[in-house]
């Protein structure tokens, strides 16, 4: 009885094996390779980064942003945003003080306006993707610091809770409008300077 079963395991093997040497020539003269890829710590088979064709543009993300690009503003654009925001703050600021008012002096409640407002200013001069990015926020804190005297972790934490106030946006969309409107025509309009941007919305 065991003898016909080893007989009948043995049939069976030299079977497989007459499959298996069959199966190698072929893979053989298709050229497929007879190997599989070395597995991965995980199990998985090593993933293969495509190749990229030179005239190709790097993957971009989900909102088109190339993803080889850095978010953060570059050192040019950043010395230039400085300039820019300065330059702008420091007219802003001269017109306040024609019309009385000297933001210094200022509550720190009011002084959020100023920073409201200057953050505005500072995301419309960069693009669009670093826009609310931590280094344009950090670049408006420490303008805002210099400028007007205020802490600024102060003006960072007011940039934080820009959207709970409907004052601070209102500073925050005059800030960008008047960026705006200062590269392309070089002035600010009246209607969403610093100084009416907060005597309204302070109602001073």
């Amino acid at each position: 009885m065991w003898e016909g079963v080893i007989l009948l395991v043995e049939i069976s093997l030299a079977v497989l094996m007459g499959l298996l040497a069959v199966r190698m020539t072929s893979l053989a003269k298709t050229g497929w390779p007879t190997a599989l890829p070395a597995s991965s710590a995980d199990g998985c088979p090593p993933r293969v980064a495509p190749e990229l064709n030179p005239h190709t543009p790097p993957p971009t993300s989900g909102f088109g942003v190339r993803l080889s690009e850095p978010q953060l503003v570059g050192a040019p654009d950043r010395t230039e945003l400085i300039t820019q925001l300065h330059i702008l703050l420091s007219l802003q600021e001269k017109v306040c003080r024609e019309d009385g008012l000297v933001i210094e002096t200022l509550p720190d409640v009011v002084k959020n306006y100023a920073v409201a407002w200057t953050y505005g200013a500072a995301s419309s001069l960069v693009g669009v993707s670093t826009r609310h990015s931590a280094e344009v926020i950090d670049l408006t804190a420490r303008l805002v610091a210099k400028k007007i005297g205020y802490k600024q972790s102060a003006a960072v934490q007011a940039i934080a809770t820009l959207t709970k106030c409907s004052s601070m946006l209102a500073c925050y969309r005059n800030g960008l409008e008047s960026a705006d409107y200062w590269l392309q025509h070089h002035h600010v309009p009246a209607e969403t300077a610093l100084n009416r941007s907060i005597s309204s919305n302070a109602f001073i």
